[in-house]
């Protein structure tokens, strides 16, 4: 019973046994489906810069290991949310990816540092091969006008323009 249960729970929520990815100081949770890391630890944190500021080590961090979750570039596939500080001194740096300029719904990651400013952590999911237009089909006047007609009825503090 206990085996069974444990199965469905890996099938329905990946793969969620560390494995090590050809270097000791990580361990991989990876996504069943698409077989791509969705959870790094970081076993052996270590600082990578006394002056570094956390947007730096994050940066550097996924330069030398993205692709372990997919990334090819990432000062291109992804654009820094704001963030600071949680009552630890923990920082939890959010990404989200984008595409030309354009948030892919579902795209993203996490990178935590501890208070020393060591990256102790990643997660989050990359969606690769994305390949859209991203020109814009309408003008701008256009686009009000429909939201203006469809919207008519609303309550106004909904409907910004």
């Amino acid at each position: 019973m206990f085996l069974r249960l444990s199965v469905v729970l890996l099938l329905l929520f990946g793969l969620y046994i560390p494995q090590v990815y050809g270097d000791p100081s990580f361990g991989v949770s990876r996504d069943l489906a698409t077989g791509k890391v969705h959870f790094l630890k970081v076993t052996e944190p270590s600082k990578l810069s006394v002056s570094s500021k956390p947007e730096e080590v994050s940066l550097d961090f996924l330069l030398k290991h993205g692709k372990l979750f997919g990334l090819k570039d990432p000062v291109r596939e992804l654009s820094k949310l704001p963030s600071s500080p949680d009552e630890q001194g923990f920082e939890h740096l959010r990404y989200i990816q984008t595409y030309r300029g354009v948030p892919v719904v579902g795209g993203g990651l996490f990178v935590h540092l501890n208070n020393n400013g060591s990256v102790y952590a990643v997660n989050g999911k990359f969606q690769e091969g994305v390949s859209i237009g991203t020109r814009p089909r309408f003008k701008a006047r256009r686009v009000k006008a429909i939201a203006r007609k469809e919207s008519a009825g609303m309550a106004p503090e909904v409907i910004r323009t």
